[in-house]
């Protein structure tokens, strides 16, 4: 049957437990958006964090196969209902907040 495979997390845990200002927001967007934990908060952040790094990285990039992956950037995130511009650029991409993709679960 082979070897089970090690499943990995899909958030970041934050760096300090207990910055009260974190602690305020996460409850607060806890209470609004309706999340049952504070994991699927981190999970959200943790996918703006991935797009804001791909997008920093196709900034620089100004190949041919740059702009490739920066229309499929644009493309999944059209997919999933987070950006909705019809003509994105990588500086929209970079100014999405966590409430944008919470916005989406609504």
């Amino acid at each position: 049957m082979g070897d089970p495979r090690r499943l990995k997390k899909k958030y970041d845990t934050p760096n300090h437990p207990w910055i009260a200002e974190r602690l305020k927001r996460e409850k607060e967007l806890l209470n609004k958006y309706g999340l049952v934990n504070k994991r699927e908060l981190w999970k959200m952040e943790t996918r703006l964090r991935k797009f804001r790094r791909q997008a920093r990285k196709l900034i620089s990039d100004t190949s041919k196969q740059g702009e490739k992956e920066a229309q499929q950037l644009f493309s999944i995130l059209r997919r999933y209902g987070i950006l909705v511009k019809d003509n994105p650029t990588l500086d929209d991409v970079l100014s999405l907040t966590v409430e944008d993709i919470l916005e989406r679960r609504l």
